[in-house]
Formats: structure tokens, C-alpha cells, sequence
């Protein structure tokens, strides 16, 4: 597709000179500027005040304005109606699937329950491997325990609990993109007046979003389903309880600010979904955390 002219009115295609009156056929043609890098280093860029790759202050984004991202929103559009129908056509399938095996009936779980779940689900054997052999998901944190049964730990590796009645594969990274519901503080507390854009945790060295396909092929995240339930609520509880079980380790290797407080109580809408509790982990980040090469926030 050719660029539009831009003309007096803006970007457009401009009319044919034989539909426009007579003092009207020539209209003066207003040369667009090329953009060049914030830094003042002259070379081109796409908008104005974007800087070029490895220009820009230290610790500081691209894109301070946000215009090249509003721009791929915009046109790519990963979420939009097409994709998000087929998410939610693949989430439907995969519930009805798994929900004709599973029990019909199902109890609540009290939050005593769901604390003693998550210490089973820890200490159980995940199917993770990590140096060539089965692990759980303490052991994949880097967890070991002494004969004296007293926990010690080695190099953290970095996890993430969460939850989703979507595909797991459609959910598992978003708690790195920009894209939320709520904006949570440090304790993991709603902050009011902000907008609906999550706050990532962990970034790139120079401030730019991690996208899912950066965090599955550079920062070699995976996950494992860890809980399934036809009940939101004890899916929400056991994800809150597995978080508040590794609460006390460093933002870092913890990849959520506190634990859970989204919506858990059960609504007519979650009938009928498997409503799933997976972890998310990496055993790069914690090296490229100290190499420099991402960062907090």
C-alpha cells in the first residue's frame, strides 16, 4: 500500500481534481518532516520523540510518549475481536472437554484448606525438569531441605502463580504486558484513580515491555497446571495461598507484587469453565536480573 499524500487537511487520500471546484484543483502539498531521534543525533526514526535502539538516557524507554506503542495497538491488534473470539471458541472447547471428566459435584474449600493444598502442591513431585530430573516446585524455586527438615535455599529461580478459566497458554505471560484489569500497589492493594494498565513487574534494562514471545524464546519462560477446579473460588483460594506460601522471598524471583486480591467469589459467567491455577517460571531471568540486561519495577 502506497503512503497517503498529506495535504492542508491532513493525511488522506486526496480527491480527483475533476470533482473539486476549479480554484480547488491545485491545492498546495505540505511536505511531512522526517523524524529523527530524540537524542539529536539526526538519524530517522518513526515518530517524534522516539528515540533509536541504545540512544535513548539510561533506564529510560524508546518511546517515552507511548506513540509507537498506541501505533501497534492500534494495527495490531492481538486482542481485538477476531482474536479474542478465538480464544474464548478455544477456552469453550477445552471446558467442555475437561469438565464431562470431571466430578459433577464439588465441594468449597475453606481457606485452612486451600493453605494445606498448597503445601502439598509444593512439595509434589511437578513434572518440571531441572538438571535432569523431576522437581518440585519448591526445588524449582531453589528450595532444599536439610535431613533436619529445616528449608534452605540455593539460587532462586523466578515464578509466578496465577490464575485463568481461559487456555493457559493465552494467560500464561500476561501478567508481563502492560494490558490489566487493576492497577495493584506493592502490598498488591487496588489503587484507585489510576487507569486499567497493569504495572509489570519486570522489564527490560531500558524500561521497555517484555512481550510473550521475548519471554517464551529470550527469558525461556514455562508453566506447569498445577490446580483445576469447576469452582472460581477455590481456584482463587489456592492460587492466594500458594502466593502467600512464597510470599517471603524477594521481589525478583517473586513475580508478584502481594498476593492475590482479584474477584473470587463464583458469578452465573463462571458456570460451565474449568477454572485453573498454573505457575510460570524461568531459570534465566535471575541471571540476566544480575547481568543488568532486565530490570524491576
Amino acid at each position: 500500500m502506497q503512503p497517503w499524500p498529506w495535504t492542508e487537511s491532513g493525511p488522506g487520500l486526496r480527491p480527483s481534481a475533476t470533482h473539486l471546484p476549479a480554484t480547488q484543483c491545485a491545492p498546495s502539498v505540505r511536505t511531512r518532516m522526517p523524524n529523527t531521534c530524540a537524542c539529536g543525533c539526526g538519524l530517522r526514526v518513526s515518530f517524534k520523540g522516539v528515540y533509536r535502539k541504545d540512544h535513548q538516557p539510561a533506564g529510560t524507554s524508546r518511546d517515552p510518549e507511548g506513540k509507537s506503542k498506541e501505533r501497534n495497538d492500534h494495527h495490531n491488534q492481538i486482542w481485538g475481536p477476531i482474536s479474542s473470539a478465538k480464544v474464548q471458541e478455544r477456552a469453550r472447547l477445552e471446558n467442555e472437554a475437561r469438565i464431562a471428566n470431571m466430578a459433577k459435584s464439588e465441594g468449597i474449600l475453606s481457606e485452612s484448606d486451600a493453605a494445606t493444598l498448597a503445601e502439598e502442591i509444593s512439595t509434589t513431585a511437578t513434572g518440571a525438569l531441572l538438571h535432569g530430573r523431576t522437581v518440585t516446585i519448591e526445588e524449582l524455586v531453589g528450595i532444599v531441605h536439610h535431613e533436619d527438615g529445616n528449608p534452605h535455599k540455593t539460587n532462586y529461580n523466578c515464578i509466578y502463580f496465577g490464575y485463568t478459566a481461559r487456555h493457559i497458554l493465552d494467560e500464561y505471560l500476561r501478567f508481563l504486558t502492560a494490558r490489566g484489569a487493576l492497577r495493584l500497589d506493592d502490598n498488591g492493594d487496588i489503587i484507585n484513580g489510576h487507569d486499567s494498565r497493569n504495572r509489570p513487574v519486570l522489564l527490560w534494562a531500558n524500561g521497555d515491555t517484555i512481550t510473550m514471545k521475548q519471554a517464551e524464546q529470550q527469558l525461556g519462560f514455562r508453566y506447569i497446571e498445577i490446580y483445576a477446579s469447576t469452582l472460581k473460588l477455590n481456584a482463587r483460594r489456592v492460587e492466594s495461598a500458594l502466593q502467600q506460601r512464597f510470599q517471603y522471598m524477594p521481589l525478583g524471583p517473586r513475580l508478584w507484587r502481594g498476593p492475590d486480591k482479584g474477584a473470587k467469589y463464583d458469578t452465573p459467567e463462571d458456570a460451565h469453565k474449568v477454572h485453573k491455577v498454573f505457575v510460570t517460571f524461568s531459570t534465566r531471568v535471575a541471571q540476566m536480573l544480575r547481568e543488568r540486561a532486565a530490570k524491576l519495577d
